[in-house]
């Protein structure tokens, strides 16, 4: 038989159960809703004046829940990101990432929102954690990086990987990953290392082409 100090115990117990299920229910998201708890803050913007919103071409999400962001904007979150930032997994903008002066694609007569002509349109990350970049542009942070760019986590240039510079004929556009930290690259070149490659080329992780044996 129950005690009144045990059915009291059994009350406090269920009213306890019924407080942590309805904070439960409150704070669970439907599927589908926005996630709250992520919030990037303002908008990817050029950061000149009234203009017209920016775009994101690329988003690679990162194991530990940061995410890399490139597009055509300069600000993001409200922080100056050349075109291409990363987030911490609350959305805020990681301040350990800064690629400088960013991607930069000289042209004649730029729109008056993209001041230096350049985007980021992939990524990869390889196995080292460094991170491959295509896109429009020909210089990188005052580096000369036709289309393509391998940078080290924290934003700086891998001055000693320059595939790009070996592709001739057209500018790299597009990196894709391959197991073993191969990429498959596309774009408008026609040779690759002095070897035929119409807009398609695999490229070995020190840059080199891929040989067919």
């Amino acid at each position: 038989m129950k005690t009144p100090r045990s059915v009291g115990r059994l009350v406090a117990h269920a009213w306890l159960l019924l407080a942590l299920g309805v904070q439960l229910a409150v704070s669970a998201q439907a599927p589908g809703t926005v996630d709250r708890s992520f919030n990037p803050g303002p908008r990817a913007d050029y950061g000149a004046g009234p203009v017209a919103q920016s775009s994101v071409f690329a988003l690679l999400p990162l194991p530990d829940g940061r995410v890399y962001v490139g597009g055509t904007f300069q600000v993001l979150g409200g922080v100056f990101c050349q075109q291409l930032g990363r987030l911490a997994p609350d959305g805020s903008v990681d301040p350990s990432f800064n690629v400088g002066t960013g991607f930069d694609n000289p042209v004649s007569n730029p729109p008056r929102e993209m001041t230096n002509g350049g985007w980021v349109s992939s990524l990869v990350v390889r196995n080292d954690g460094k991170l491959l970049v295509s896109g429009n542009f020909t210089r990188v942070n005052g580096l000369a990086r036709n289309g393509l760019v391998l940078l080290y986590p924290d934003g700086s240039v891998v001055t000693a990987y320059d595939a790009a510079a070996h592709c001739a004929g057209g500018r790299v556009s597009g990196v894709i990953a391959l197991p073993g930290d191969q990429v498959l690259i596309r774009g408008g070149f026609t040779n690759v290392w002095d070897q035929p490659r119409v807009g398609l080329a695999r490229l070995q992780p020190d840059g080199t082409v891929h040989l067919c044996t």
